[in-house]
This record gives C-alpha cells, structure tokens and sequence, in this order.
C-alpha cells in the first residue's frame, strides 16, 4: 500500500538558499520536522473481525522524528508511526518506521517498503550519501512547486494517466481547518494527493510547515479502512495510544 508523509519546523526549516537558486525548487518551509517533533492523531478505522465488519475509535496515534540527517543535497528524517500504519488494522497494529527526504531538486520522497530502515538511516546520516536504490521515481509523492494534474511513479505506470500512482489533485493557500493544537494557524500552501488503483484508493492533505493534516484509506471490498484527522503537533506530546477493545 502507498502511503504519505509529514515534516519540517524549527532548526530543519529547508529553505530555498539551503541549495543553489532554481524555480523548481522548493521556498519557505517544507518539513515540519526537527527531532523530537511529534503529531498526533483522532479517527477511526473499519476492519473485518470475526466475520463482520468492526469499527473502531483511535485516539492519539503518534508520529514523530526520532532522527534527522543533512548534506548538500537532501534532508531527510527517520519516523516512527505514521497514519498509514492504520490501514488494515487489527490489535497487533504497531508503529513502523518511515524514511522522508526532500532532495536539492525539490523531491518529496517517502520511504517505507523495505527491511532495517533505522539501519539504513544511520548509514546515510554517517556518510551523507543515499544508498543506492533508495529512492527512486517509485517513492516521489510529489515536487515543488506542485501543480494540479502532476503525477508520481512508475514512469510508465504515470504515462497511463492518474491511477496506480501519486496525483495532486489540488493545489491552495489556506488555513488549517479545523484548527490543530500547536500548529500554525495562518495561511499554508496546502497539497491535495491521491493514490487510486481498483482495490482501494488513498486520499492526503499535506500542509507545509505542518504536514499531513489528513489521511484517508479506503478499500472498496474486504473492509481495511482508516479516517485519521491530525489534533495537535509539537516538540512534545503524549505517548502513542490505540483504544483497548
């Protein structure tokens, strides 16, 4: 399953003049991450249990930097949690690990679909180079500055139009609404994306300066949903929870 990211705030801001100057490249803050930077979040998820379908409350799942890394041309952050470990829930649901890299170039990578990501991520913080294969046109959720109608992928799947690939289906300036605890509340550039196959379909609204706001999974036959709202983002926060039965 594709999933999506957060990031960027504080000592990490990625600004235009961290690189050389390039309109494609990405102005102001990105990443609401520094280390430590936690987000946390409310909804609920359906799930087949015992032959029916259960639906279920989630109370602050916790996302958050546990490391960050930097050379001249990428920035990167080591998560642990994210909301789409809610997909296809059950009580074993467990918090994964989660690699981001916005790159000189203004790519947006998420990293999650391969083994030792702490590992992995140790490595390239220690050398300031990524390893080889780890990011590819497979992990771009999108680039800045998006544009309506940019897809992400598989080249040749991307040439087939805006299925089984990352889409932006909308591009604006806005406030968080509702408002989230701890988050800026003025204007945002705020970047709609979509992940539409014929199984399922993924819908996220990611904000700069804050980062996902929403994320939404639906599977269209066995039930494998989650519907997850972020409350509240900081440099602290309360430990990660999922609602006993």
């Amino acid at each position: 399953m594709k999933s999506i990211l957060l990031v960027l705030g504080g000592t990490l801001l990625f600004v235009a003049s961290s690189f050389a100057a390039d309109a494609a490249k990405p102005r102001g803050e990105v990443f609401p991450f520094v280390k430590g930077h936690y987000w946390l979040y409310d909804g609920q998820v359906k799930f087949a249990a015992e032959g029916k379908t259960t639906e279920k409350q989630i109370t602050g799942w916790r996302s958050e930097v546990i490391d960050t890394a930097e050379a001249p041309t990428f920035k990167a952050a080591l998560l642990k949690g994210h909301p789409h470990d809610l997909a296809w829930y059950s009580d074993e649901t467990k918090r994964s690990d989660t690699i981001v890299i916005l790159t000189s170039i203004g790519e947006f990578h998420e990293v999650t679909d391969a083994e030792n990501l702490a590992l992995t991520f140790q490595t390239l913080k220690s050398s300031g180079v990524l390893p080889d294969k780890l990011i590819s046109p497979d992990t771009i959720l999108f680039k800045f500055p998006p544009k309506i109608g940019d897809r992400f992928g598989d080249p040749e799947q991307v040439k087939l139009g805006a299925r089984y690939c990352w889409a932006v289906r909308d591009v604006s300036t806005a406030k968080p609404d509702p408002a989230i605890k701890g988050a800026p509340s003025e204007k945002r550039l705020t970047i709609g994306l979509t992940f539409r196959t014929s199984p399922d379909h993924t819908n996220v609204l990611f904000v700069a300066g804050i980062g996902i706001t929403s994320y939404t999974y639906v599977h269209h036959g066995t039930p494998g949903d989650c519907e997850m709202r972020l409350v509240e983002c900081g440099e602290s926060g309360a430990k990660a929870t999922i609602p006993s039965k």
